[in-house]
């Protein structure tokens, strides 16, 4: 009898050939093998052939076969009873799981379900996936349990381990050449190719599971018996290059080029020539992956041809290869040829023509070279638009350039020089420099068959500080770094790179600048030459936007030119519950029950694995009929059964909002590749989506699928396209409709990979790989507005801030990583971005230590956002609640401080949406940077590890392990201790106490906080998550205010409190909410309020004591 893994490898070669003849003798010859001498692994594998020879070639008359539908019941039955080897139980699972896409039999979908359950319980050690129950083998043949039986997927990071610790052994003599093709198997599935080509150079003797291998590759374009790969661009990664582009890409004169190219077989004594301009060129083997060459440099203007061959079989050659050498040019403003510009009101200080002496315009210049077309205007707040662009129009009217050299445009204190002789020009404030260009070639651009291709422009660096940026991780002050602008999905250690780029910073010189494009831009802030710092745009245009002011000035101007933030509603600043690992009803409510019953308030919960991992916007094991991709479900066309681990989602969203709950669900924006796994509707709506061109197109205008990564292979949609976004929405219209979902944890958004894209409104790759997120993102908020909801997004670019809010993508538990997401945090406030939240104390590995999770949480207590969050299931629960943290650290402080924290998080709700109310109108952060408010003062400009949450208060977190004080800084005047209520006088550094009770948080003195305190009125103290009434309003007075305070909310509350200082303390109050709270320190015993003398009431607390008044 043949192994049933021969069998299953011959069948599927076969299949794969289209020689139904074969495989279907095969499968008769299993099928008539008698079942007693079958073990559950044989019978796995042969339901597992049949159900793949119904899909391919639609025979459903084998479902009627009575060994068929024998084994069926046989595994259903004994699954449990041989449970020893992985590799069995993966062979049960994919036959039952391929079967039932046509038995759909609740007992097999509930059967599935127990094996998942069985296997993340019984063969998982340290985050590793085991191939035998003892948890002690990783076994080459656990592959097949991901390829083909599709228990795992490839990204799957248990699995993802095991096959490191497979791979690191396969060098191995003792490892056959079967066992190496099942690791050729899963990277050729996982899109490793390289690896896949590099195991079958090493087979001996091809065998079916060879062919099989080997002609998949083939049919990818990746293999032949000998074959050259290059492809010039790549995927368009700019961190991460394939083995065979070409660098750099875009070559000017004087460049060398670097051709790489990966080629089958790959032996020196085999090799491959590069043919560059007719001469033949020799390589070199690099670390035995690829093969590397150098040619050049070359002529401006030269059309260079290129090709590849083995040197001995010269007819396995590549295509001709091409490129135009860029010439780089340098604006010369003497070569100036025409001149356009307003005429100017002719004043003592103006003259009515540019060609008299003064040269003083209004309004804009406009400066014409043989190439180029410069335009300089000043517009409203003094912000100076500097554009250059190719010439391409003749309908302006020009003037001769005019004889004074010396060009002035000015309005108000605002003044633009520009010299025609010297190439300078320099923009001044009040006779300060702002921006200044000395170098004779300030601005660069090259040239590409007349196409200008990229813009340079060098300024003037004046020993500045850079800020801004995005979200970066690297540090806060970015001088000496070059930050680019290139959305990416950095998982983990992210450092300059991020998912949040923005082409705009702030100096500490008085100016900001906004380079306004989505195109690929770099920021060299004095790496290259600490004299000047230089951008650099890959486009035909460069819309640079100098804007004048200090720091919150800048940050308020660039939201007016960029969009203000749009606000969040208020439940949106509580406390968020989240875990991919809540993937049931059952898991949802115990969490639900948890936090209510350890009286832990939260108002947003989030379910990640809520949906069938195929389609996304079905729910797991729901039941239904396939329909046409066309088609859109309603609620009502499901069954949710009893068993199923989403039995009632109509319910489950009922009872998160009963408990004041807001429910968010997870969204990627693909059609999910899956080739292990089948699923009928998914593989409907592909092909619907394909016929119908929804998706983004590759440049022959073939369907675009991810070339790598996340998601790899899978289709990406198009939101540019209205009928295709009408099309996605309707197939989700019903999680509106029906379940009253507040809206989307919209994922992903990194996918564009190559620059020839094409998209449904014209824009290519280069435009859309930053622009992507906000399209994809704004689509899914417009949706959520249905429900007045939201999007929760780890992507985005400039503009983001319309649809918030972001969180700061994947990071390791540790407190390095803490440190990181304060620095993201911090430059994405700058950057426009204030509605922002990170995955409080990490979500990657093991859970963090208890001290960590603390630390974590009294920082995040004063974020925007506040969110814990875990990854996947492991061994071990991996969830970020306090109550697993607890449970695997033993460490009962974590239940007890994060309640404490989390209440304190509900008491500052009506400060915090004050504070949101003042960002979303002024688009200054809500987590500033010390130097945004205390600019004038040199010693917060490089502070990163304290920051004011708001206006008013001051937040120090403690990001040291072990760590029992710190130093904090405190600017100029009297600050207050928020929790003690000691008082420091500025500006100084203090050693501040910080037991793992509190981390120093100090008040401004002369400010007022409102809260929402319970009936103890100590801050802490229990109270609910209720957003719509308050237990009790109070405003804390720091000090003596002299302004008067305006206090506004969401439930249409108006209140003003003017404090007046005589012969005792008077407040006026003007309040439409009775009753309200006043709290002073200790020291005020009675008032006058609003003409009326009252005395205060005196609460004691174990470290301070209040002063409280009712009015």
């Amino acid at each position: 009898m043949m192994h049933p893994l021969n069998q299953l490898f011959d069948f599927l070669y076969y299949e794969w050939m289209n020689d139904t003849e074969h495989s279907e003798s095969i499968l008769k010859t299993a099928l008539s093998e008698p079942p007693i001498e079958s073990t559950l692994l044989g019978q796995g594998v042969l339901l597992f052939m049949v159900s793949e020879f119904i899909r391919k070639n639609h025979r459903v008359e084998y479902l009627q076969n009575p060994k068929v539908q024998a084994i069926v019941h046989v595994l259903l039955e004994s699954w449990e009873k041989d449970t020893t080897t992985l590799l069995t139980l993966g062979s049960v699972y994919g036959g039952l799981r391929n079967i039932n896409l046509y038995l759909k039999q609740d007992q097999i979908s509930f059967t599935l379900k127990k094996m998942k359950a069985y296997v993340f319980e019984n063969y998982i050690r340290k985050g590793q996936l085991c191939s035998n129950i003892e948890k002690t083998q990783t076994n080459p043949e656990m592959l097949l349990v991901c390829v083909p039986f599709g228990l795992f997927e490839p990204e799957d990071l248990v699995f993802v381990e095991a096959v490191k610790a497979i791979q690191s052994h396969s060098h191995d003599e003792k490892r056959t050449e079967t066992e190496m093709l099942l690791l050729a198997w899963y990277y050729l599935d996982q899109g490793t190719h390289r690896i896949t080509r590099d195991i079958l150079k090493q087979i001996a003797e091809p065998s079916s599971l060879y062919q099989l291998i080997f002609k998949k590759l083939e049919a990818l374009g990746k293999v032949n018996e000998r074959f050259i790969l290059h492809v010039p661009y790549g995927n368009g990664n700019r961190y991460e290059p394939r083995e065979d582009e070409r660098f750099p890409k875009q070559i000017k004169v004087g460049d060398p080029v670097t051709f790489k190219v990966i080629a089958f077989p790959l032996k020196m004594d085999d090799p491959v020539v590069l043919v560059c301009k007719d001469t033949k060129i020799t390589g070199k083997i690099i670390d035995q992956k690829y093969w590397q060459f150098q040619a050049g440099p070359f002529r401006a203007g030269e059309t260079i041809s290129y090709y590849f061959h083995f040197d001995n079989t010269p007819d396995v050659l590549t295509e001709i290869f091409k490129f135009e050498v860029s010439a780089e040019k340098h604006l010369h403003l003497s070569e100036v040829i025409g001149i356009q510009f307003n005429k100017p009101t002719v004043t003592p200080k103006t003259t009515a023509s540019c060609s008299e002496t003064s040269g003083v315009l209004q309004d804009h210049v406009m400066l014409r070279t043989n190439d180029l077309v410069l335009k300089f205007q000043i517009g409203d707040h003094g912000v100076l638009s500097l554009d250059a662009s190719m010439l391409n129009t003749d309908s302006i009217k020009w003037e001769s350039p005019p004889k004074n050299p010396l060009i002035s445009l000015e309005k108000g204190a605002y003044r633009l020089q520009l010299n025609l002789v010297t190439n300078a020009f320099e923009y001044t404030q009040a006779d300060k420099i702002l921006l200044k260009a000395t170098d004779k070639s300030w601005l660069k651009y090259t040239q590409n068959q007349g196409q200008i291709m990229t813009f340079t422009g060098e300024f003037k660096n004046q020993k500045e500080k850079f800020y801004g940026f995005g979200e970066r991780y690297n540090a806060l002050n970015q001088s000496g770094h070059t930050p680019d602008n290139f959305v990416y999905n950095q998982y983990k250690e992210q450092g300059l790179r991020t998912y949040i780029p923005m082409p705009f910073f702030t100096s500490d010189h008085g100016y900001g600048l906004l380079l306004d494009t989505t195109a690929y831009s770099t920021f060299d802030m004095g790496e290259k030459n600490p004299d000047s710092y230089s951008i650099a745009v890959e486009s035909s245009e460069m819309a640079l936007k100098i804007i004048p002011g200090d720091f919150k000035t800048v940050i308020s101007e660039n939201a007016r030119l960029s969009g203000y933030p749009v606000m969040l509603p208020k439940w949106a600043f509580g406390p968020w519950m989240s875990s991919n690992n809540w993937d049931s009803d059952d898991e949802v409510r115990k969490q639900v029950l948890k936090t209510m019953t350890l009286d832990i308030p939260a108002t947003v919960l989030v379910i990640e694995a809520w949906s069938d991992e195929a389609t996304f916007y079905l729910f797991n094991d729901a039941k239904y009929s396939e329909t046409a991709g066309g088609n859109a479900p309603k609620y009502e066309d499901f069954e949710f059964p009893s068993w199923g681990r989403w039995p009632d989602p109509k319910g489950l969203v009922k009872h998160l909002h009963d408990h004041n709950l807001k429910c968010i669900l997870w969204q990627i924006p693909v059609i999910k590749h899956i080739s292990s796994l089948h699923h009928l509707q998914k593989e409907a709506d592909e092909q619907y989506f394909i016929e119908k061109g929804f998706g983004v197109l590759n440049e022959d205008g073939t369907p675009y699928r991810i070339p790598e990564g996340w998601f790899k292979d899978s289709l990406l949609m198009d939101f540019s396209n209205q009928e295709a976004t009408n099309w996605w929405f309707k197939k989700r219209q019903y999680l509106i409709d029906d379940l009253g979902v507040d809206g989307f944890k919209t994922d992903g958004g990194e996918f564009v990979f190559g620059r020839h894209l094409k998209f449904s409104d014209g824009r290519t790759g280069s435009d859309m790989r930053n622009a992507y997120p906000n399209a994809y993102i704004g689509a899914y908020y417009k949706f959520a507005q249905q429900n007045s909801g939201i999007t929760f997004s780890r992507a985005g670019y400039r503009g983001a801030n319309q649809f918030p809010a972001h969180w700061a993508g994947d990071e390791r538990s540790n407190f390095d990583a803490f440190k990181r997401s304060i620095l993201a945090g911090l430059s994405s406030g700058i950057s426009g971005l204030p509605f922002w939240g990170w995955d409080l104390a990490g979500f990657s590995g093991d859970v963090p230590t208890a001290e960590l999770f603390i630390r974590a949480t009294q920082m995040a207590t004063f974020c925007p956002i506040m969110q814990y969050h875990a990854e996947s299931k492991g061994e071990l629960n991996q969830d970020r609640t306090p109550w697993n943290i607890y449970e695997r650290s033993g460490d009962l402080r974590a239940i007890t401080f994060y309640r404490y924290y989390a209440n304190l998080r509900m008491n500052l709700i009506p400060y915090i949406y004050s504070e949101a109310l003042k960002a979303s109108r002024t688009g200054l952060p809500m987590m500033r940077a010390m130097i945004v408010d205390f600019e004038s003062d040199p010693n917060t400009h490089e502070l990163w590890d304290q920051y004011m949450f708001g206006e008013n208060l001051l937040i120090a977190p403690v990001i040291n392990e072990g760590e029992k004080a710190r130093k904090v800084y405190f600017p100029e005047g009297n600050w207050i201790n928020f929790f003690t209520g000691k008082e420091v006088k500025g500006p100084k550094n203090v050693q501040v106490p910080a037991s793992l009770e509190a981390i120093p948080v100090y008040a401004k003195a002369n400010t007022i906080i409102p809260l929402n305190l319970g009936d103890t009125f100590e801050w802490g103290d229990t109270i609910s998550n209720e957003l719509n009434a308050y237990k009790h309003l109070c405003f804390r007075i720091f000090g003596e205010p002299k302004a008067v305070y305006s206090f506004e909310d969401d439930l249409n509350t108006k209140i003003s409190i003017q404090i007046k200082k005589r012969a005792m303390l008077e407040i006026e109050v003007d309040s439409n909410l009775k009753p309200l709270c006043l709290i002073f320190d200790e020291t005020v015993t009675k008032l006058k309020v609003n003409g009326v003398i009252k005395a205060c009431n005196l609460l004691a607390f174990e470290t301070h004591n209040i002063n409280i008044i009712e009015i």
